[in-house]
């Protein structure tokens, strides 16, 4: 499905972008101090795990765009740290990030942020979902990579 969301560096981010890799995808706000730091983690050791994989991204969505503009989630990144060149962080109206979470990840906009998903979703290169995996589950993060690793072959 489409969806239009920006970027934190303030570009266009649709599905053209994603077309052709592996994806995972996460669903945060950056002040968030529940979940949301543990996420990035995970994310950041995914990014590390498959970093020299050509056909391979992440993509964080923001459930709070009233909050997370483009500045606020360039500003998250720098002070994460966080490496971009294969990790896009999004926000937009908030009738597209609904219309991606729901119609594509079919994981739910959820009204208050803080009771957004603990989910990792993995995409194939169609942007078909091949899977979801549980934060709190070690078990189901294992599986995440191996499957990821698997899908990326």
């Amino acid at each position: 499905a489409a969806f239009h969301l920006t970027g934190s560096e303030g570009n266009p981010d649709g599905p053209d972008r994603r077309q052709g890799q592996g994806t995972v995808a996460d669903i945060f706000f950056t002040s968030c101090k529940g979940i949301c730091p543990t996420l990035t983690q995970q994310m950041e050791s995914l990014q590390t795990r498959f970093e020299g994989s050509r056909n391979f991204q992440l993509l964080s969505v923001t459930v709070d765009p009233e909050n997370d503009t483009p500045e606020a989630l360039a500003s998250y990144a720098s002070t994460k740290q966080l490496d971009l060149k294969n990790w896009a962080l999004v926000t937009g109206p908030r009738a597209d990030i609904r219309q991606l979470l729901i119609d594509q990840l079919k994981i739910g906009l959820p009204d208050d942020p803080l009771t957004h998903s603990d989910r990792l979703i993995l995409l194939d290169t169609e942007r078909q979902i091949r899977g979801y995996y549980a934060l709190s589950d070690p078990d189901s993060l294992q599986q995440l990579r191996k499957d990821a690793a698997r899908l990326l072959q």
